[in-house]
């Protein structure tokens, strides 16, 4: 499919895309930004300008040496990337808004492949417009407003295993999973989850190959969690 047939085969999710970024372009100056925003973004910029190399997840409290709440320090290394762009406190909520539209992306195209398009088209316009991933997601500085998009990745990935039986996309669920894990604890419910359904209608991919790869790349995305809990506790 050549550039044109696919912008007019897609010209509706694509509409709704832009429409979704002006609205949150419009209201940017009405973001939120969470009591703990000063200290991130003050982390986040000792990590650039004082070349540190943070291991620890994310603080509990307002105070950065407080016990970590998270699996690793990811979130701060995202604030980093956006502050390298932009050095601006907004240039978190613009990726946070990036992430939302390629979520919304992502999850048109996954909806669309299992359901159909008018379903796909009707379910981007609820995701997309709904109050709360418009008010409490797109423009809230908080960790969980990184969350969406790889809770979107993780439930494809598992629709690929289980459906299309591609034991190649574990590697997939694991990245999610890891990532989700260092964003925000209430990501913990998903693992259950997650291993619920692939015992139930996919049991045989523990047997998969793909299993051991899955296993080694979610342990590197824990390593900085891994080495910081041995130099505190060792």
């Amino acid at each position: 499919m050549d550039i044109k047939a696919f912008l007019k085969e897609h010209r509706i999710i694509l509409f709704i895309l832009l429409f979704a970024l002006l609205l949150r372009l419009i209201f940017l100056p009405y973001a939120k930004f969470e009591n703990e925003t000063a200290r991130d973004l003050t982390l986040a910029n000792q990590i650039i300008d004082q070349k540190e190399l943070r291991l620890k997840g994310i603080s509990s409290e307002v105070d950065p040496a407080s016990t970590q709440q998270s699996f690793g320090p990811l979130f701060y290394y995202e604030l980093v990337f956006s502050q390298l762009i932009y050095h601006h406190p907004y240039s978190a909520i613009v990726l946070i808004v990036t992430m939302t539209l390629a979520g919304i992306t992502l999850f048109y195209f996954f909806i669309r492949r299992y359901y159909g398009k008018e379903i796909a088209i009707l379910a981007s316009i609820l995701f997309a417009f709904s109050p709360w991933v418009f008010a409490f997601v797109s423009l809230n500085f908080a960790t969980p407003s990184f969350l969406l998009l790889f809770v979107i990745l993780l439930y494809f990935s598992l629709f690929k295993i289980i459906i299309e039986k591609k034991d190649s996309y574990l590697t997939l669920t694991a990245v999610s999973l890891a990532v989700m894990l260092q964003l925000h604890l209430s990501s913990v419910l998903l693992l259950p989850i997650s291993f619920f359904y692939l015992i139930l209608l996919r049991p045989s991919v523990f047997k998969s190959k793909h299993l051991l790869l899955a296993l080694g790349v979610a342990i590197l995305f824990f390593m900085p969690f891994i080495i910081n809990t041995i130099q505190n506790y060792s």
